[in-house]
Formats: structure tokens, C-alpha cells, sequence
């Protein structure tokens, strides 16, 4: 029987889906073997996770919180994969059923390698992502047509709650906040602040702030259909395609947002998102933005004192394959503000079941308009919050500011 390489056994394992043969060889050295008799434990629960692992030769069993059997895994599976993005404890034990060797990889060793290579790490973390929706859905699935008592349908609640805390902080790795909480300056002074609040566990918005060069800085603001699982594993198709594209296309917002509605037409048919996007020329001062049918973002001119109109169309994104995108220029001066929201702000209803809207937005931001950046945003949906009398927030709300 023809032995397994590990260059095989990587290539099968779902986390590292559609990583091309010169990532997987990446990976590759950073993998230790380690062997463990029958009956050792490879990991316990409660412990610090910080490495994952995968079965050479041997097979491991996985024991819950109350001792209960979650089964065998064989060679070839993986394990405790989560502790290369949270380092949070263990929530089982491991245990050798016979004499296993594995392969460890530590977040020590792969957190330099996704640092610097950003098509590995976009790989990796949407794989994650669809790996834990996967395991949310199964379970989902038992505890539907679970005929066993009690204990067992709440042991099932429990794992559900922990998929969705995964799949929350994974879903913050999508939308940037990264970059977007670092004090990293970017050029021409500009300033940004952020707002996120989902609905939730895990929503569907997408932000991104990018540095493109010293003279250029590109603001993303996307919102899916929807909001929940299903909303937050389209918001990782769009995050991969965003980042693949933006490549080449960063400072062409028009063909930028052209593309990403190709792509989101190919791979899903029963979703559509909604983008706006701006690229700021410091050099020139100018925006140039363009939109698929997102809301129009704040303009406020302080020399003016009014809010400019911005007039650029564009249909959402994956309702039209062959859809074509306009942009809009418009030039700026220091103290110019500019803010862009996601539509559950201006949606949110009271007890009426009267929208909030854009004109109390707008006036929101024109009385806080001389606060912190972070007080302005804070105060804006606070705002909103008393106007809707504090009711649970409807759809996942998102603001993105810059200031010049």
C-alpha cells in the first residue's frame, strides 16, 4: 500500500482548501512530528490552545466537558485548529487510541508566515470560516431530530453557542478591524474611526480602510443581504474576492466594484450585497468614489457648513452579471468629513414602526459634529438607540468615518 506524503495529507485537509502547491510547501516546514503511545493525551481540555494538529499514523478519540464520546478521528483529520486564531482554552481532550504520530503546527511558527502572505491568510481564514459554519450546520441537524433527553439537546445548545462565538471572531477578522483599531498614521493626516454592531452573533457588513500608496487611501464599506450565518459566510466570499482584486484594481474604483460584481454573480446566485467604494488622493485632494447600490455616504464641508450632494450610480452587487459601474470626483479641504453607514441606521424603527432615516442621521451628525471621532460615532448611535426607545437593533449597523 502506497504510504501518504504530508504533501498529500495538507493538500486534503479542508483548512487548507485551494492553497496552490507553493503555499503548501510553505507549510511544510513549519510542521513538527511528535509521537504519542496508546492512551497519552495530546491536548486537554481547559489548557491554553496554541498549536493544531494533524494525524499522521493512529487515530485519537475527543472527549467532551462531561466525559461524553464525540468520536474517533483517523489519520488524516485535524484538530484544534481554532488555536491559531484565538489561543483561548481547549474545549475537549484528546486522546490516543493507539500509538499515533501527528504533525504540529504552533500559531508561533504560522502567525509570521500569514503576516506576509496575504493570499494564505485570506485562504485560511475563509476556510476556517466555512469549517465552523459546517460543523454549526451539523449540529443543527442533530439536535433537530435528536430523540435523547435533555442533557444531551443542551450539550448540543452549547456547542452551537461556542460555533457562533468562533464564527464571530473570525467574522471581526473579516471586516478589518485590525488595521482599523492600529495607530498605523495614513497619508495626508487622515483620520478614520469605526462603529460595528451586529445584530447578532455574526452579521453580514464588511469595512476596509487600505493604504495604497503614500498618495492614496481606499475606504470600503459592503453590506449583505441578510444577516446571520448565512449573510456572514458571503461576507467571506466578498472579503476574498475584495482582497484578491484590489490588487490590481485599488485606485480604479469603477472596475473595482465592476468585478467584485462579477464575481459574486459566478459564485453565489441567491445573495446580493450592497458596496460603496472611495479612493482619497491626498496629493490632489480629490475622492473618487463609486457605488452599488449602497446608501449615499455623509459629505460635510466645514467651510460651508452643509452637507455636499454625492451623485454616482450603480446597481447592487450580484443582481446584474454584466452590470456597469459610474464614478463620482469631488475635491476636499481640511476639516471635511465624511461618513458611511450601512442601512440598518437609517432602518432601525420605533415603536411607531417609523424608520429612523437619513434626516435624523444627518442632524445626529451635524450636534455631535465637533466631538472625538470615536464620541461622534458613539453619539450617533446612541441617537438612534433613543429614538427606536432602546429596542434591539433590527439589522447589523456599521459606520465608517474619515476625516481630512
Amino acid at each position: 500500500m502506497r504510504k501518504t506524503s504530508l504533501f498529500e495529507i495538507l493538500e486534503s485537509i479542508s483548512l487548507f482548501a485551494n492553497f496552490s502547491r507553493d503555499e503548501i510547501a510553505e507549510l511544510i516546514p513549519l510542521l513538527v512530528e511528535r509521537k504519542f503511545p496508546k492512551g497519552s493525551r495530546v491536548i486537554n481540555r481547559g489548557e491554553t490552545g496554541d498549536s493544531m494538529f494533524v494525524i499522521k499514523d493512529g487515530e485519537v478519540t475527543i472527549w467532551s466537558d462531561n466525559n461524553t464520546n464525540l468520536g474517533n478521528l483517523p489519520a488524516g483529520s485535524f484538530f484544534g485548529e481554532l488555536a491559531l486564531i484565538d489561543r483561548l482554552p481547549r474545549s475537549a481532550t484528546v486522546e490516543c487510541v493507539e500509538e499515533s504520530v501527528v504533525y504540529e503546527l504552533s500559531k508561533n511558527a504560522f502567525d509570521p508566515l500569514i503576516a506576509e502572505n496575504i493570499s494564505i491568510s485570506n485562504k485560511f481564514y475563509s476556510n476556517c470560516l466555512h469549517e465552523t459554519f459546517k460543523r454549526f450546520r451539523n449540529i443543527v441537524t442533530n439536535f433537530t431530530f435528536s430523540q435523547s433527553n435533555l442533557r444531551e439537546k443542551t450539550a448540543a445548545l452549547d456547542e452551537i453557542s461556542k460555533d457562533l462565538q468562533h464564527a464571530a471572531r473570525m467574522q471581526r477578522l473579516f471586516i478589518g478591524t485590525d488595521f482599523l483599531d492600529s495607530s498605523e498614521s495614513l497619508p495626508g493626516g487622515i483620520r478614520r474611526s469605526y462603529l460595528y454592531k451586529p445584530c447578532i452573533e455574526v452579521g453580514g457588513d464588511f469595512i476596509n480602510v487600505r493604504k495604497i500608496n503614500d498618495s492614496l487611501v481606499s475606504f470600503l464599506i459592503a453590506d449583505v443581504s441578510g444577516h446571520g450565518v448565512s449573510a456572514a459566510m458571503i461576507t467571506g466570499v466578498l472579503k476574498s474576492a475584495f482582497t484578491i482584486y484590489s490588487e490590481s484594481f485599488s485606485d480604479k474604483p469603477a472596475l473595482l466594484i465592476k468585478t467584485l460584481n462579477r464575481h459574486l454573480s459566478l459564485m453565489v446566485n441567491s445573495y446580493f450585497a450592497t458596496c460603496f467604494y472611495a479612493v482619497v488622493d491626498v496629493k490632489n485632494k480629490l475622492i473618487t468614489m463609486a457605488k452599488a447600490g449602497h446608501p449615499y455616504p455623509l459629505f460635510w464641508r466645514k467651510n460651508k457648513g452643509t452637507f455636499e450632494k454625492i451623485d454616482v450610480k450603480g446597481v447592487a452587487l450580484g443582481i446584474v452579471d454584466d452590470a456597469e459601474y459610474g464614478e463620482f470626483v469631488i475635491d476636499y479641504s481640511p476639516g471635511d468629513k465624511l461618513l458611511f453607514f450601512t442601512d440598518g441606521i437609517i432602518e432601525q424603527t420605533n415603536a411607531e414602526r417609523k424608520m429612523y432615516g437619513e434626516n435624523l442621521l444627518s442632524q445626529s451628525f451635524i450636534n455631535h459634529m465637533d466631538k472625538t471621532s470615536h464620541d461622534i460615532l458613539e453619539n450617533l448611535f446612541a441617537d438612534m438607540s433613543e429614538y427606536s426607545e432602546n429596542k434591539p437593533i433590527d439589522d447589523d449597523i456599521t459606520l465608517l468615518m474619515c476625516e481630512f
